[in-house]
């Protein structure tokens, strides 16, 4: 039972009461029974599922992990940001939910879209329009997410991602090529304009850190761009090299 008035945290009930109940559905073991709310009290009721034959203290320690690992989410998700121009989310909420997500027993496939001659979109025709490009691109990424198994970032710069998870994963190639062909078609009112991007897409293997996934990727983004740009590259075993 939580009493509004009383909450003196950084973020505020309703933020973390949102994000605990997100972490609560993501998790698949635990699931949500109840939740009131009456603008005084908020009493929220989840239970644990444990899908194996335990002795009782050793299913006690799960039923404490779990809900240690779902306030540990609800933590993460709490302290997510969007980027300011994008909307997407950013860098540190990137890394902290692929981090998450690679702990998990769960497939992880990480698609990277980077925006082609973007440089020379910002040198030629100015930073408004690039940025007008920018939010435009990110926009067609944040079509594809459902804010559960699909979400969207902005890595950094011009390079956005896509994190797929869960049954969606079989679909990330897809979901790259969507994204390709959806920019592909985008037109812009300055100089008529057309932009293009190079997208790579790889799923987690055995080695499942943060750096691994993007880095193969990114291998596969790199293919992409030496190959002719405009295209959607299968990083099964991409090495990243040097972009012209």
């Amino acid at each position: 039972m939580y009493r509004r008035k009383f909450w003196d945290g950084d973020v505020g009930l309703t933020p973390y009461m949102t994000a605990l109940r997100e972490a609560i559905d993501g998790d698949d073991v635990t699931s949500e029974t109840d939740f009131q709310d009456d603008d005084d009290y908020i009493f929220l009721h989840y239970e644990v599922t444990i899908k194996e034959d335990f002795e009782m203290q050793d299913a006690t320690s799960f039923v404490d992990g779990v809900i240690e690992r779902v306030h540990e989410r609800t933590d993460q998700l709490v302290l997510r940001h969007q980027d300011g121009l994008t909307r997407l989310f950013d860098r540190g909420s990137f890394e902290a939910d692929l981090s998450y997500s690679l702990g998990r027993n769960q497939r992880v496939a990480l698609v990277m879209v980077d925006i082609d001659h973007f440089k020379k979109v910002n040198d030629t025709l100015g930073h408004r329009v690039g940025d007008e490009v920018l939010r435009t691109v990110a926009q067609v990424i944040l079509d594809q997410c459902d804010g559960k198994h699909r979400v969207g970032y902005r890595y950094g710069g011009e390079e956005l991602a896509l994190m797929v998870t869960g049954n969606d994963v079989a679909r990330a190639l897809k979901f790259a090529e969507m994204i390709r062909g959806a920019v592909e078609c985008l037109r812009f009112k300055t100089n008529d304009l057309v932009v293009s991007v190079s997208v790579g897409v790889a799923e987690a293997g055995e080695d499942r850190d943060n750096d691994s996934l993007v880095k193969k990727a990114d291998g596969g983004l790199y293919r992409a761009k030496r190959e002719g740009r405009n295209r959607v590259v299968d990083a099964t075993c991409g090495i990243p090299g040097d972009t012209a």
